[in-house]
């Protein structure tokens, strides 16, 4: 075969093509379908074409194009998209676009396709300013204990022991009013209704509760059992807020109130005055009483 001093290619290569050039080489090498072009005198070859296929940085393409290394393009007009990487296939799950320059300088957006050359819709949108915004959709987080990190906010508190939100949750809850102690014995109602949102550490519920008939409690000491999550282990004592109470048999100038006890799911009622409280017992909740409150607390 033909050979070049310094310069050879493929040694099977049967026909050989040398360009100098002011700061260098560039030497081609062909035989049969096969085109080789590198330039220099090293022999790792950055270009290789090959029948129908195209190579860079691999002597083996296995797809029309195939790119060992990364990719970077360059503005070439100030058109739309001038900045463009696209890749679609027939699975729509393979079906993505990266798009630069969209509306403004410094602007780029992640885009998909619902079906193969289908129309693309933005998923996810990065401003110049560097605000991001998912489309559509919902950002998953999808590890547990994981969220969003405040850890770059300015002058936290002197308390502050965690700046990472973690947790988001929504849903209802059904509050039991029983004995504080057995709940199991249980006051029976008419309706019992609850509902709770929790953001990081802290839950705040809400309920209403209409009784109608003593149940299977007795006498004693009464609480509310049910909480969505459990309580952290800190006698902190946090207090329910009081919305209504109707046809309760409370001393004269009580109310009720009551608090959530720690490390556990269950609140404790009490019959409140300014001078004094007691636990409010079952007697003191007539059987057609109803009642409704708030309570904010920390979780374990």
């Amino acid at each position: 075969m033909a050979t070049l001093t310094g310069k050879s290619v493929a040694s099977t290569y049967t026909s050989l093509l040398k360009l100098e050039g002011n700061a260098g080489s560039t030497v081609a090498g062909a035989s049969g379908d096969a085109v080789q072009v590198k330039t220099g005198d090293n022999d790792a070859t950055a270009l290789y074409l090959n029948t129908d296929r195209v190579g860079i940085g691999t002597a083996t393409p296995a797809t029309t194009l195939e790119v060992t290394g990364e990719v970077s393009t360059t503005k070439g007009d100030s058109g739309t998209y001038p900045y463009k990487i696209g890749y679609s296939s027939n699975a729509a799950s393979r079906s993505w676009f990266l798009d630069s320059d969209r509306t403004a300088y410094g602007d780029f957006a992640l885009e998909t396709e619902a079906t193969k050359d289908g129309v693309r819709a933005t998923r996810l949108y990065i401003s110049p300013a560097g605000n991001v915004t998912v489309s559509t959709g919902n950002l998953v987080i999808g590890t547990a204990g994981k969220g969003i990190d405040f850890s770059n906010q300015a002058s936290p508190a002197a308390g502050m022991n965690a700046e990472l939100l973690d947790h988001y949750e929504e849903g209802s809850w059904t509050p039991v009013v029983a004995e504080y102690a057995t709940p199991a014995n249980d006051m029976s109602t008419s309706s019992a209704l609850g509902s709770y949102v929790r953001i990081g550490n802290m839950v705040t519920v809400q309920a209403f509760v209409n009784i109608d008939g003593n149940g299977d409690a007795t006498n004693a000491a009464m609480g509310i059992h049910g909480l969505p999550f459990t309580s952290e282990n800190v006698g902190t004592r946090p207090g329910l807020a009081i919305g209504e109470q109707y046809n309760l048999n409370l001393a004269s100038g009580g109310s009720l109130a009551g608090w959530v006890l720690e490390n556990n799911t269950k609140m404790y009622l009490l019959e409140a005055t300014n001078t004094n409280y007691s636990s409010l017992l079952r007697d003191e909740i007539s059987t057609d009483a109803f009642f409704s409150f708030t309570v904010t607390y920390k979780v374990a």
